[in-house]
């Protein structure tokens, strides 16, 4: 697990090798107004590239580098082919949860399955601020993204405000660092917001599904 303010990560080209990576998943929770408003109207947020039954821990993706192929011999979606934003989404019970939408922006087929790696980060090259997102389902079956082709993964957002302050220990997010599934380079998805550094507090604060054919927003 990662400290209370987490490690610094370089914004492109985040070159994470697979013991190192087991322990960079992320950190983090949604704010007092919440990380992503369930009221925002905004457009979905840009990305840039940078820097993943009962919930489990979510730890940095253990697979293959970026354009490796896959078991059926495809090749799996990395950061390079990839464009990803964060879309509008709805909130219950303190837990707002949005759409983290990966879309094929490279010249050919590209394959993912799994889930994301995602955490709460300071900025592009800033800390992993509190636990990664924890795990929610299954596996699910693997998607082939065309070129334009998109497919999404759920996150939830658990607000700040619902923590005790002390077990909290509150602090400004810039942004989501982003593992694509199977990947070991991440990117950067802007949202400013709040997470809770202590990465013991209660339950999940940050939670995300595997991902699944087509964009949701």
């Amino acid at each position: 697990m990662c400290g209370r303010r987490g490690r610094a990560y370089p914004v492109t080209a985040l070159a994470v090798g697979a013991a190192a990576a087991l322990g960079l998943a992320g950190c983090g929770a949604n704010g007092d107004g919440a990380d992503p408003d369930p009221a925002d109207d905004s457009s979905p947020s840009a990305v840039s590239p940078g820097a993943g039954a009962p919930s489990t821990p979510t730890p940095a993706p253990e697979a293959s580098p970026t354009g490796a192929a896959g078991e059926g011999g495809e090749r799996v979606c990395g950061p390079g082919d990839l464009e990803v934003v964060l879309g509008r989404g709805d909130g219950a019970a303190g837990t707002v949860h949005r759409p983290l939408e990966f879309t094929n922006t490279g010249a050919g087929p590209c394959v993912m399955e799994g889930h994301p790696g995602v955490s709460y980060a300071t900025g592009e090259d800033g800390d992993q601020v509190g636990a990664a997102a924890a795990r929610e389902g299954g596996q699910g079956s693997a998607v082939t993204l065309r070129p334009g082709g998109t497919a999404s993964a759920m996150v939830g957002f658990t607000r700040v405000a619902d923590y005790d302050e002390d077990e909290c220990d509150p602090t400004d997010t810039r942004g989501l660092r982003v593992y694509p599934p199977g990947g070991t380079e991440a990117l950067f998805v802007e949202v400013e917001g709040r997470g809770c550094a202590d990465p013991d507090v209660p339950g999940d604060q940050l939670t995300v599904t595997s991902v699944q054919e087509g964009g949701a927003s």
